[in-house]
Formats: C-alpha cells, sequence, structure tokens
C-alpha cells in the first residue's frame, strides 16, 4: 500500500530513511512549498490535493510538530479519506518502541490542543513565598487516578492529541503513584511532548521505578532552579543520567514578583499578547491558572480581589462546545487579563520584586497593588 510523507525538509528526509529501515515503502513526499514533479531524494514530490487522485489508500505521515496543526486543518478542509498519523517528537529526539510508536493515528476532523498544564499534587516541599501555583498555602492533597483519567479520557473525546503535556504542581514527586499518572498521560495521549515539572529536590531518592517508567514512555524532566535545586544540581545529574531520563534545568531563580495586579489596571489585549498560554487541567476544567489562583488567596486571607474569575473557564464534562470553539475561547482575551501583570516583565517598579525565600505566607507576596 505505501506510503506518503507530508513534509520534503529534513524531518521529511530523515522520516523516510526511518520508515524504509523499517520495511515500508514511501511513494511520494507532499510539500505546500515544492513543485509538483520535483524529485527529493529519488522519491516524487507532489501536492496535497493530489493525494487522493496518486494514493488513495496509502497512509500521509505528518513529519514534523512545526507543521502538523496547519497540515491537519489543511487535509480536513479537504475531506482526505486516507488514514493520517503524526511522528511524536520522541522519535527524531529520543527512541521509539512498542509503548512509544513511530507514529500516532491522527483524527483530522478533531483539532490539537497545543499546551496543558495538569496540576496533579497541590502542595509542595518548598513553599516558596510567592509561588506562582499557590501551593504554599494549600493543604494536603493529590489528585487521583481515576479522576485524572475520567478528565483525560474526555479530552481525548474533544481533541485528537496534545503537543505539550505538562504534569506538576505543587511538586509532582511527592505523588503517591506518578508512574501511574504517566501512564495515563502517555496511553491516551501518546503523540505529546510529555513533561513532569518539578523542583528536583527528590530525584536523588526517587523510586527506580518511576525513573524506568519515564524512561521507557519518552517522559522528560523541567526542573525550576531554585536555590536548594541548584544545590542538589549534581546528585539530579547524575541519578537522571545512569537512569538515561531527559531533563533540562530553567535558568536560575533567585527573586519572586507579585504578579497579580490588585486594580485590574492591565492592558488585556497587551497581557494576552505576552501571554504564554499555559492552560491549566483543573479538577475537570480548563482555563487560565490565574482564576484558581485568585480563588485560593481569596479563601485563605478572608478578602475578595475579582469577582469574574471564571470567565473564561470550561467545565469538560458539562460543555457542548467541540475543541474548534474550546482553543478559540481559550486563546484570546478577557477581562480577567487586567489583573494579570505576570508577563509583564520590567514593568514593574523594583519594589514589587523580592528575593526568593521560604517563610510565613503574606497576601502581599503576590498582589501588586497600583496606585
Amino acid at each position: 500500500m505505501g506510503i506518503v510523507i507530508f513534509g520534503a525538509g529534513y524531518y521529511g528526509r530523515l522520516l523516510r530513511r526511518i520508515m524504509e529501515h523499517e520495511g515500508e515503502r514511501v511513494d511520494f513526499f507532499v510539500d505546500n512549498n515544492i513543485p509538483s514533479g520535483t524529485y527529493v531524494e529519488g522519491i516524487p514530490v507532489i501536492r496535497p490535493c493530489e493525494i487522493g487522485e496518486k494514493s488513495p489508500k496509502a497512509d500521509v505521515y505528518i513529519s514534523s510538530h512545526a507543521i502538523i496543526d496547519d497540515v491537519m486543518a489543511q487535509l480536513n478542509k479537504m475531506a482526505l479519506k486516507n488514514h493520517v498519523y503524526m511522528v511524536p517528537e520522541y522519535v527524531y529526539r529520543y527512541r521509539w518502541s512498542d509503548e512509544c510508536p513511530i507514529a500516532v493515528r491522527m483524527d483530522i476532523s478533531k483539532p490539537r490542543l497545543p499546551y496543558l498544564e495538569c496540576k496533579i499534587v497541590f502542595h509542595c516541599n518548598l513553599n516558596c513565598n510567592g509561588c506562582s501555583a499557590i501551593a504554599n498555602i494549600h493543604e494536603k492533597e493529590f489528585l487521583s487516578e481515576e479522576d485524572f483519567e475520567r478528565d483525560i479520557k474526555r479530552l481525548k473525546e474533544l481533541y485528537s492529541g496534545i503537543r505539550y503535556l505538562k504534569l506538576f504542581g505543587g511538586e509532582p514527586l511527592l505523588h503517591p503513584n506518578l508512574e501511574g499518572m504517566i501512564d495515563i498521560a502517555r496511553n491516551y495521549f501518546p503523540d505529546s511532548e510529555l513533561v513532569v515539572h518539578s523542583n528536583g529536590i527528590l530525584v536523588p531518592e526517587v523510586n527506580k521505578k518511576l525513573l524506568e517508567k519515564m524512561h521507557d514512555s519518552n517522559g522528560s524532566f523541567v526542573f525550576t532552579l531554585y536555590p536548594p535545586t541548584g544545590v542538589k544540581k549534581r546528585q539530579i545529574e547524575n541519578r537522571l543520567n545512569m537512569a538515561d531520563v531527559s531533563y533540562e534545568f530553567t535558568p536560575p531563580v533567585y527573586e519572586f514578583r507579585k504578579y497579580i495586579d490588585a486594580k485590574g489596571k492591565m492592558d488585556p489585549i497587551e497581557t494576552f499578547r505576552k501571554c504564554a498560554k499555559c492552560v491549566n487541567l483543573y479538577k475537570g476544567t480548563v482555563s487560565c491558572g490565574l482564576g484558581h489562583g485568585i480563588e485560593l488567596l481569596e479563601k485563605k486571607f478572608q478578602t475578595s480581589i475579582y469577582d469574574n474569575k471564571w470567565e473564561h473557564c470550561i467545565n469538560i464534562h458539562e460543555t457542548e462546545l467541540n475543541g474548534w470553539e474550546i482553543n478559540r475561547i481559550l486563546d484570546s482575551p478577557c477581562n480577567l487579563c487586567k489583573y494579570c501583570s505576570y508577563m509583564d516583565y520590567g514593568a514593574v517598579d523594583e519594589e514589587n520584586y523580592y528575593p526568593w525565600h521560604c517563610g510565613t505566607a503574606k497576601l502581599e507576596d503576590w498582589l501588586l497593588d497600583r496606585v
């Protein structure tokens, strides 16, 4: 039957060699920027509109994450009948296996979610003042595997895939069965770049089973380099290098800043333009995490900051919206953006920054009270 590779650039050519080593026959490259009839490494190039005519039964492999969303939308508009697959980033970066295949079948009638943070632990072992996840004032709490799978299963009904899927907290290494959470995430979204974001302090003591799971699932760690993390950095590196687990550290974090504008004076359009678009999965909802943080502060300190916190908060189990519609809502500014100064680097006075430390939490650790 053969296959067709969408994208004749570096990754497309690399994929051709991988697939031929696996015993597959590549019939065509498809590319929007290379004329039909051109040959790349001896393989003819065709236009997307020629797939159905020249290779009606071939499987279409999208070669790169850089083009996947645009290509899926293009093929969806064409009403393509061929099976469509995408090649996860781990194929080029790490390895593939029975657990993590070379290609993942995609449903081009549904969009992908670009980014998702899943809070699986609500407390932390560091308790930094001004914690952006506000874990330092949260009671000890873990997300259960049952609740996590319920949410992830529902997201699979709404989305064809998730590009970047992060498990975080609080401190995710405190979860009593992080291996099980990784399994659930990978089973439903094998296409994702799967990341566990941690402060790393517990890595030297974690059990071997977890590191084997991270290795086998092609997961990777991201560590925020707080001062206590820096003290253990070499131990962390040695442990993960021995386990052949991928990781990276953020730049050192020596100070925190107040990121909630108590007066709501931020420009929502400009704020959203700078926004990192960190969509949070939080107890059956998807939204920006700012509203949940404000709610925690209001409850802890018996105050009122902003009433309309849930303007863009969508309960995925109750909504009648499809994935395309949810993405449009999440990818647009709202009034809550007026209260976010998180991405407002350099635009506030130095007094609104303070050295990293752990201690008794105060409301002013988070609130930027502009005049």
